[in-house]
């Protein structure tokens, strides 16, 4: 009990108002220069690498990620722009979402960055598509 009143003591005087609000704070006029000086010898910071775990990870990610978008587009497809859909369209994010998948199964050791230039390229056939309907 005797600390909790000793910690809510120094929190009380942490928290005085020592300056009013929107008034300027006082200094003196004669401010001496006192030196000069040059940080020198200091080595710039190391770029911290990733860990295998976290590359591996990151990995895992994004091929999960892929994976991901390309059975929620086919689900997507399947229930929900059934009718609203051109049949020419859907025809080609299907052609789209099955050559992904099967780059997926010939590349599971692909690295991140190849799952996520596949991905970018799917979007960039989907999206457009996907636009234009719910636009309508």
């Amino acid at each position: 009990m005797v600390r909790l009143f000793h910690l809510a003591c120094c929190l009380a005087v942490v928290m005085t108002k020592l300056i009013d609000r929107n008034t300027t704070i006082p200094t003196k006029k004669d401010n001496n220069l006192l030196g000069k000086f040059q940080l020198e010898g200091i080595p710039p910071a190391q770029k911290r690498r990733l860990s295998q775990s976290e590359i591996d990870s990151e990995k895992i990610t994004a091929k999960n990620g892929l994976m991901s978008y390309c059975y929620t587009m086919l689900n997507t497809l399947a229930l929900e722009l059934k009718e609203k859909i051109e049949e020419g369209n859907k025809e080609k994010i299907e052609a789209a979402v099955t050559e992904t998948l099967n780059w997926l199964d010939k590349n599971q050791m692909a690295e991140k960055d190849e799952f996520v230039a596949q991905q970018k390229d799917l979007e960039h056939i989907v999206n457009p598509i996907m636009m234009k309907v719910y636009q309508k």
